[in-house]
């Protein structure tokens, strides 16, 4: 682990909470100082100035973020279209080879596809994981040495149509494993909570000094924050977060092989 991807470890409820703190004890950082100078009206536009400023900054940071996550979400979903695809595309090539050969591809196939349906928990620890990816790699390595027999023996159009659909699966393998363990930098949301933090502390000190006797609003406005940054935080999070990618491609192809 390096630099601040410690973060995404962190539950996201303690996340969440912990992100609802750090704005909130801004904000009443601000309200208190801004009681402080609350006589002087100097700085007043200045200070206005400034929290429009950072709160541009923090929306224009929010877009980007979050368009990155959800960019990356997609490809997670494409991911495993394409993977179940393949999967059926290779199951269905496998029952041109004649047995034992071609019943033992579709079988270790059936394998492969119960293995690669993830649930959040499937996939709520580090080890199961790892233990999922080693199992899958294992398969392959299974499923090779079964082509390599069959292309021994034969081949011919069918066999190298078998091997073009296996080689698709094992580099779709290596994608969706990519994709799905790409995460955001953490500098970036370290640099979204810290903006975040920094907008709500002007927002504290102006409303103070210009006299707001809701703080309600400015409470609201955390709140909103908040979720947004859970929102975003969650998106990262392609195996343990509360959005999860739907899986009912490799669930049709299951049902479709047991026929």
């Amino acid at each position: 682990m390096t630099g601040f991807s410690f973060l995404t470890q962190i539950p996201l409820w303690i996340f969440g909470l912990s992100t609802l703190m750090i704005l909130l004890g801004s904000l009443e950082f601000g309200f208190f100082l801004g009681r402080i100078d609350k006589g002087r009206q100097d700085g007043a536009a200045q200070l206005t100035t400034l929290q429009a400023a950072t709160l541009g900054l923090l929306a224009l940071v929010l877009s980007f973020t979050y368009s990155y996550v959800s960019a990356r979400m997609d490809m997670r979903k494409l991911a495993v279209i394409h993977e179940a695809n393949a999967i059926g595309t290779a199951y269905l090539r496998a029952g041109y080879i004649r047995d034992p050969q071609g019943a033992q591809i579709r079988s270790l196939l059936t394998d492969y596809v119960q293995i690669r349906v993830l649930t959040r928990e499937s996939t709520d620890t580090p080890d199961k994981v790892r233990d999922l990816v080693s199992r899958s790699e294992q398969l392959h390595d299974q499923i090779w040495s079964a082509v390599e027999e069959i292309m021994a023996a034969d081949a011919g159009p069918k066999e190298v149509s078998l091997v073009t659909a296996i080689n698709e699966i094992i580099d779709l393998h290596t994608e969706r494993l990519t994709v799905s363990l790409d995460r955001l930098p953490g500098i970036v949301m370290v640099m979204l909570l810290v903006i975040a933090a920094m907008g709500m502390f002007l927002t504290g000190c102006n409303a103070e000094i210009g006299g707001m006797r809701n703080r309600g609003i400015p409470m609201a406005l955390a709140c909103v924050l908040t979720l947004l940054i859970l929102v975003i935080a969650d998106l990262d999070r392609a195996l343990s977060g509360f959005v999860q990618i739907d899986q009912s491609p490799y669930v049709s192809l299951i049902q479709s092989m047991s026929r």
